[in-house]
C-alpha cells in the first residue's frame, strides 16, 4: 500500500477590523456585482475618478443598489449639514470638527467588531473601524484634512501626520491624553476599501463558500497586491476547498486547486502536505477500480514536479507491483501486455527499474511455482523477458 500522508487543514482567518476566531461550497450567482466591477476598473490607478469614497465603499461592503440609493442620500443630507458648520483655518481643529460631527450625526449605534456593512453605519450608525476609518476620511475630504489609514493585524485607524493617530471607533478621542502613533502599514482609501472585501471574503471562509471567498479576496488583492494577510488566506482558501473536494471524491478538482495554490507559492507547507494526501487517496481509488494505468499516471505527473517526494517516486512502482501480482493472480498479464509496457516506458525514467522489475517478475514466477502453475510461471518469465 501507498503509505498515507496527514491531511492538514490550515484557514488563517482574522478580519480587519474584527477578530473572529467540511461541508462542500453552495455558491449562487456571481458574488461581483457590476457595481464592483466598475469599482475595481476605477480604482486600477490607485485613486477614484468615476465615484465618491462613500460610493466606492457602498459597493465594496456589498449593499445593493437600492440600499446604496438610500444610504448615499441620507449621507448627503448629513454632509450638507456638515458644510454648513463654522470651520477653523487649523487642520487639526478641522479634524476634530469632523470626528466629532461623524461620532455625534453618524455612528449613534455600537461598535460591533465583525460589522462590515458601510450602509449600516449611516442608516443605523453601528459600526467597526473599517467603517468608521471610511467615514471619518470622507468628512476629512470635505474639510480638506489629509488622512491615511494605518493597518495592523485585526484593526485599522486613521492618520493625520507623522505625530497623530485617530482611533476612529473612540467618540472622546481628541479628549484623550495620549495619543502616540502605533507601528503599522500606512494604506490609502484604496487600500482600505479593500479590506471591505477582505472582510467579506472571510465570512464566506468561514461559510465553506469557498468559490465567492476566493473572489472578494482576489477583488481585495487587486486594490492592495501586498496584504500579506488577504495572500494568505487565498492560500488557505485554496488549501480548504482542495480537501472539501477531496472528501467529495472530486480528487482531479482538488488537485487542480493544489495546483493552483502551489503556482502562487510553492513553499506554502499545508498545500504541500495535502498535494501529497490527495495524490495518494486519488491514486487508491483508482487502482480500486483497477485503473492502475492512471493511478501511475498521477504519480508521475507530480514526480516531475517533485522529484523529491517518496510517495511520488515509490509509490509508482508499488502500484506497477500490485497491478502484476493481480494480473498474475487472475492470469490477465498477457492480455493487459500494451497498458503495462505504457507503465515501463513511464517507470524506466529510474535507472535501477529494469533490475527491479527483473526481481519482481522473478518473484511472482515462483510464487506461480509454489501453488502448482509452473506452465503460467513460465509464460510469465517469457513475456517479462520479451519486454525489455
Amino acid at each position: 500500500m501507498i503509505a498515507p500522508h496527514r491531511r492538514t487543514t490550515w484557514l488563517s482567518i482574522a478580519m480587519a477590523g474584527c477578530l473572529l476566531g467540511g461541508a462542500m461550497p453552495v455558491c449562487g450567482a456571481d458574488v461581483l456585482s457590476e457595481a464592483d466591477h466598475l469599482l475595481l476598473s476605477d480604482a486600477a490607478d490607485g485613486r477614484l475618478d468615476k465615484m465618491t469614497l462613500a460610493e466606492a465603499a457602498l459597493i465594496a461592503s456589498g449593499s445593493d443598489e437600492g440600499t446604496r440609493r438610500s444610504a448615499i442620500r441620507k449621507f448627503n443630507r448629513r454632509l450638507a449639514e456638515f458644510r454648513q458648520l463654522s470651520l477653523p483655518l487649523d487642520e487639526m481643529e478641522r479634524a476634530r470638527i469632523a470626528y466629532e460631527f461623524m461620532h455625534r450625526e453618524l455612528l449613534v449605534g455600537e461598535y460591533q467588531a465583525d460589522l462590515n456593512d458601510f450602509a449600516g453605519a449611516i442608516a443605523d450608525g453601528d459600526f467597526n473601524c473599517v467603517t468608521a476609518t471610511l467615514l471619518f476620511h470622507c468628512l476629512a475630504e470635505e474639510v480638506d484634512v489629509s488622512s491615511r489609514a494605518v493597518a495592523i493585524p485585526k484593526h485599522v485607524f486613521s492618520r493625520l501626520d507623522a505625530a497623530t493617530d485617530v482611533e476612529t471607533t473612540c467618540p472622546d478621542w481628541f479628549e484623550q491624553p495620549s495619543r502616540a502613533p502605533h507601528e503599522g502599514r500606512v494604506i490609502g482609501n484604496i487600500e482600505l476599501l479593500a479590506k471591505l472585501y477582505y472582510n467579506r471574503g472571510v465570512k464566506q471562509l468561514h461559510a465553506t463558500h469557498f468559490r465567492d471567498a476566493l473572489d472578494l479576496i482576489e477583488a481585495s488583492l487587486a486594490l492592495d497586491p501586498i496584504d500579506s494577510t488577504a495572500l494568505a488566506n487565498r492560500l488557505a482558501g485554496l488549501n480548504n476547498w482542495a480537501l472539501a473536494r477531496c472528501e467529495a471524491k472530486q480528487f482531479a478538482a482538488a488537485a487542480e486547486l493544489i495546483y493552483t495554490g502551489l503556482a502562487l507559492d510553492d513553499q506554502y507547507e499545508p498545500l504541500l502536505s495535502n498535494d501529497l494526501h490527495i495524490h495518494h487517496l486519488w491514486a487508491e481509488q483508482l487502482c480500486g477500480e483497477g485503473d492502475w494505468l492512471n493511478a501511475i499516471k498521477i504519480l508521475e505527473r507530480r514526480r516531475v514536479v517533485r522529484p523529491d517526494v517518496e510517495l511520488f517516486v515509490s509509490g509508482r512502482r508499488i502500484i506497477y507491483r500490485r497491478w502484476l501480482q493481480s494480473a498474475v493472480a487472475d492470469g490477465s498479464y498477457a492480455d493487459k501486455e500494451s497498458d503495462l509496457e505504457e507503465a515501463r516506458v513511464l517507470l524506466r525514467a529510474a535507472d535501477d527499474f529494469t533490475v527491479w522489475e527483473a526481481s519482481v517478475m522473478a518473484s511472482l514466477a515462483a510464487q506461480l511455482e509454489l501453488r502448482g502453475r509452473p506452465a503460467e510461471a513460465e509464460r510469465l518469465r517469457v513475456w517479462s523477458q520479451s519486454q525489455r
